[in-house]
C-alpha cells in the first residue's frame, strides 16, 4: 500500500505546485479500459445481403474517428473496397458506405485492426474480423495456400499444418474432409473468418517420415458449396535418409586392451566372460529403439549404457557369461537413428568366452610316489602307508593333483567315499596347496586293506573353481583300491 500513498502524495504535490504558480490544476485520465466492437452488420457469415447495404460497427466506448477510419477495411478477392464514413453524434456507431454496389456471389471481409483508438487513446482490445456474402453464394471455395509446401523436406517435427481457403469453410466438414497419412492425432483452430485452418498435432511428428495431407471435395464453404480443387500435398520431417550401420563391435582382453571383433570369423575367440561389449554405430541412434533389438544366445542378463553422443551402446552384464561357451550376439535392423532410419541390415556375431580369465580349470595330472602319474581310465592300486605308533592308522602315501590354472582354495571340493570293504568313511588329511595354488597334495586315512574307494573332485556349476570364478566343466572321479 505504501507505494500508492507515495504516488498520491506526488500527484497532489504537482497539482499544488501548479496552482501556486497561477496555472490551471493538472487533470488526469484514469480511464484505461480498451474499447471493443459490440455489434455489427452484416453479421458474421450472413448471406443474401443487399449489394447497397452499408457496413455498421457499434463500439463499447466513444471512439476517435480518424484512427478508427484508418484502421478499417472492407476487402474481397478483388482487393480493397473504397467508400465513405459517417458517425453518430456519440461517436460509438461507425457506418461505412461503399462507393459502388458490391458484387454478387463474392465473400467480403470486414477488418478493424487494433490501431483503432477510443477518445481516451486506448487501442481496440482485439483485432476484429467478419465475413458476409452478397445475395446467394454460389462460388465454390478454393485452396489459396498451404504450409508446409508440397514435397518440402527438413520440416521441423513440431510443425503445424496451415491451410488457407478463399472463403469461410464449414468447420463441420473438416474432420471427414481433411486427412493426414500416416495417421496422427491433432486438433485444429480457425481464424475468425474461418478461412485459415491450423492443424496442431498432439505429439511431435516422426523424424524421417513423409506425411501426406489430403483435402477432399467434401470440404464445403459456409454456404454448402464443395471445394473446387481437391488436392494432396506431402512433406518430410527432417532431411536424413541414410541408414545407420555398425562400424565396430569391441571388448577388452584380460589385460584391458581393446579387441575388435570380426563378424566374418566364426567364432571369434578370446572374449572374456565379464567384459562389457561395445557396439559402435555410424551415427547417433534412437536409444528407445534398442529395446528388444539386441539379444544374446544363450541368454545372459545385461543392461546397456550409451556413450559417444549415443553412437555407442555398451552391453554390461549383471552376472558373467558362462566360461568357454559359444554365444551369438544379434543386433536387429529395428535399431533406428534419430531420423527414424532403420539399421542397414541385421548383424550377427559368433564368439567364444575363452579369454585368459574365462577358461575352465582342468586337472593336468594325479600322481603318488609309488605309482607315479596315474594313467587315465583305470583303477589305481595304492600301497598302504602305516603311521608308526598307536593307534595303528592306515594311510595312503601323499597324493598330488596338478591343475592347469591357479585355483581358489576356498572353492575346492574334494571327497572320498567307500565303494567296497569294511571300516569307516575314509578321511582326507594333510591337505596343502603350493604357493601358486596349482598343486594340491593330501593323504587318505581310515582305509582298509582290500577296500575300493572313489575319489571325487566336484565340477560343474557350484563346483571347484579357479581364482577367476571359472568352474571345472564336470566332476573328476577316480577309483582306487588298496
Amino acid at each position: 500500500m505504501k507505494k500508492y500513498h507515495v504516488l498520491l502524495i506526488f500527484l497532489a504535490s504537482l497539482m499544488a505546485l501548479q496552482c501556486a504558480k497561477g496555472g490551471k490544476p493538472f487533470s488526469f485520465n484514469f480511464n484505461t479500459s480498451r474499447p471493443k466492437v459490440m455489434f455489427w452488420f452484416p453479421t458474421s457469415f450472413s448471406t443474401n445481403i443487399n449489394p447497397n447495404t452499408p457496413i455498421s460497427l457499434y463500439f463499447s466506448k466513444k471512439m476517435d474517428c480518424e484512427s478508427t477510419n484508418n484502421a478499417f477495411s472492407l476487402t474481397s478477392s478483388s482487393g480493397a473496397i473504397n467508400g465513405f464514413f459517417s458517425w453518430d453524434p456519440g461517436m460509438k456507431l461507425m457506418v461505412f458506405k461503399p462507393s459502388e454496389a458490391l458484387r454478387d456471389s463474392v465473400m467480403y471481409t470486414i477488418t478493424l485492426t487494433t490501431a483503432a483508438e477510443d477518445a481516451d487513446g486506448n487501442d481496440l482490445l482485439t483485432k476484429f474480423e467478419s465475413v458476409f456474402y452478397i445475395n446467394n453464394d454460389i462460388q465454390p471455395p478454393t485452396v489459396v495456400n498451404y504450409t508446409p509446401p508440397n514435397n518440402a523436406v527438413n520440416v521441423a517435427a513440431n510443425s503445424n499444418i496451415v491451410i488457407t481457403f478463399s472463403e469461410a469453410i464449414d468447420l463441420d466438414t473438416i474432420y471427414n474432409g481433411i486427412s493426414i497419412s500416416p495417421s496422427v492425432q491433432w486438433m485444429y483452430t480457425s481464424n475468425p473468418t474461418r478461412t485459415v485452418i491450423t492443424f496442431d498435432p498432439t505429439y511431435n511428428l516422426t523424424i524421417g517420415s513423409t506425411y501426406t495431407i489430403t483435402i477432399a471435395g467434401s470440404v464445403t464453404d459456409q454456404n454448402g458449396n464443395p471445394l473446387a480443387n481437391p488436392l494432396s500435398f506431402t512433406f518430410t520431417i527432417g532431411n536424413d535418409f541414410l541408414h545407420p550401420a555398425i562400424t565396430a563391435v569391441t571388448s577388452n582382453d584380460w589385460t584391458g586392451a581393446p579387441m575388435t571383433w570380426d563378424e566374418n570369423v566364426i567364432p571369434f575367440h578370446n572374449v572374456e566372460k565379464d567384459e562389457p561389449i561395445t557396439i559402435t554405430f555410424s551415427e547417433p541412434i534412437n536409444v528407445a529403439s534398442l529395446n528388444q533389438a539386441i539379444s544374446l544366445n544363450p541368454s545372459c542378463p545385461f543392461y546397456y549404457t550409451m556413450a559417444g553422443g549415443n553412437t555407442q551402446a555398451i552391453i554390461n552384464f549383471t552376472e558373467p557369461m558362462e566360461s568357454e561357451t559359444n554365444y551369438t550376439l544379434h543386433i536387429a535392423s529395428t535399431v533406428t537413428d534419430v531420423s527414424n532410419n532403420p539399421l542397414d541390415r541385421n548383424y550377427i556375431y559368433h564368439f567364444i568366452t575363452d579369454g585368459e580369465h574365462s577358461r575352465r580349470p582342468a586337472i593336468v595330472s594325479v600322481s603318488d610316489p609309488i605309482t607315479g602319474v596315474w594313467p587315465p581310465n583305470s583303477v589305481i592300486t595304492l600301497q598302504e602307508y602305516n603311521e608308526v605308533g598307536p593307534p595303528p592308522w592306515i594311510r595312503s602315501d601323499m597324493i598330488t593333483i596338478t591343475f592347469n590354472r591357479a585355483m581358489n582354495p576356498t572353492a575346492f571340493m574334494l571327497s572320498a567315499t567307500k565303494e567296497v570293504g569294511t571300516g569307516g568313511t575314509p578321511g582326507i588329511i594333510d591337505q596343502q596347496w603350493n604357493a601358486g595354488n596349482t598343486v594340491f597334495t593330501f593323504r587318505l586315512r581310515d582305509i582298509v586293506n582290500l577296500g575300493i574307494y572313489r575319489l571325487t573332485i566336484e565340477g560343474g556349476d557350484g563346483g571347484s573353481e579357479d581364482q577367476y570364478g571359472n568352474h571345472m566343466l564336470e566332476d573328476y572321479t577316480r577309483i582306487i583300491e588298496f
